[in-house]
């Protein structure tokens, strides 16, 4: 299955697993970065090193999107 059809359902089977059990979480999120990084172009690591303050930090509006600034990636560290 593709990301896009797959991620819903995986949505579905977070809400049912255990707290304990992180597995379905982990398949969520590769299905999630893999999505993201062929819609936007990026590497996975910009998404496992994006921190809660930098999205917090995000500028722009829901009808055009967000800019996130990433600080810790492979292109930054140059």
């Amino acid at each position: 299955l593709l990301a896009r059809e797959k991620i819903p359902s995986l949505l579905e089977d977070i809400e049912k697993a255990t707290a304990r059990d992180p597995k379905t979480r982990y398949r969520f999120f590769g299905y999630l970065a893999a999505y993201l990084s062929v819609i936007y172009g990026h590497r996975t690591g910009v998404l496992t090193r994006m921190s809660v303050k930098e999205v917090r930090q995000a500028i722009g509006v829901d009808q055009t999107g967000y800019l996130i600034n990433v600080l810790e990636h492979k292109t930054a560290r140059k």
